[in-house]
């Protein structure tokens, strides 16, 4: 088994849900950091899912829902932290408001030798 540590989405959301990670087929993944920054000048949500492989963003695979993030505010996503996707499996966000919600996370991917 092979661990690599990696960054597993980045990115600024927009207000349509969109896909920001794709756990490679032979493979799965584990979030091990998530961060959101709000740089815009006003508060602003965002929303996660993950989504496993040929799946869609739906309330059974809702993450965070509507977070606000106050303007030039920061945060760390606890509940992602230790999650798995499989194979195909996605991080799916969208946002309040095009470009005003950064995100970054970062975990391993592991995949049998």
């Amino acid at each position: 088994m092979a661990l690599t540590p990696k960054q597993l989405a980045a990115g600024t959301l927009t207000n349509a849900v969109a896909t920001y990670y794709t756990t490679p087929a032979a493979a799965k993944a584990r979030i091990d950091a998530f961060s959101v920054v709000n740089y815009s000048g006003v508060a602003a949500t965002f929303s996660i899912w993950l989504v496993p492989t040929g799946g869609t963003a739906d309330n059974t695979n809702l993450l965070v829902k509507d977070r606000s993030v106050a303007a030039g505010a920061s945060g760390r996503i606890l509940e992602a932290v230790g999650q798995w996707l499989g194979g195909g499996g996605t991080i799916q966000m969208s946002a309040s408001a095009t470009g005003s919600i950064t995100v970054l996370a970062s975990g391993i991917e592991q995949t049998a030798i």
